[in-house]
């Protein structure tokens, strides 16, 4: 009989870590690294926003850089601005976050890599960010929007050599 529990023990295991396995390996519906962003326009309200100075962003308007993705599916791209190249480090760029349609914002967040996560949240894209924070740790955070903003609700930080990161 404890055989058999012990069995049944290592099947359940086996296959709850084949299903984590599985999730993993699912695409991203897509990855915001430096190399993606480009030159964007933003409405005044954005330009003028101080999130832009928390971010360290001392560009001129015609040098904006940023990314759109729509992340609550209804139909007006979020903004994704990104902090003056000069400012991003071996951590990643800092990024503000407004909303497409309001120009509120909604969050900041920086890093070597932003992934968009499935499923969904209060109807909004969960992000996640990995980054460098020295260099002999990494860090591992995910977002998810609170009905008003974007706020971290979990951070690891982890020796750096166990996280891949992309060529930035």
């Amino acid at each position: 009989m404890l055989r058999k529990i012990k069995l049944l023990l290592i099947v359940g295991i086996s296959l709850l870590m084949s299903a984590v396995v599985a999730e993993a390996d699912e695409p991203r519906n897509w990855d915001l690294v430096k190399d993606l962003v480009a030159v964007i326009s933003v409405p005044d309200d954005v330009l003028n926003h101080p999130a832009l100075a928390n971010i360290g962003h001392v560009q001129s308007p015609a040098e904006l850089r940023g990314f759109y993705r729509d992340l609550n599916s209804d139909g007006a791209p979020e903004i994704f601005v990104e902090s003056a190249r000069i400012q991003c480090g071996q951590s990643g760029c800092a990024y503000a976050l407004f909303d497409g349609r309001t120009s509120s914002h909604l969050g900041e967040m920086g890093g070597n890599l932003i992934r968009e996560a499935t499923p969904q949240f209060n109807g909004w894209s969960v992000l996640e960010w990995s980054s460098h924070v020295g260099a002999s740790a990494a860090a591992y955070a995910v977002f998810a929007y609170t009905g008003s903003e974007y706020a971290p609700v979990s951070y690891l930080q982890f020796p750096a050599s166990s996280m891949t990161f992309p060529n930035l």
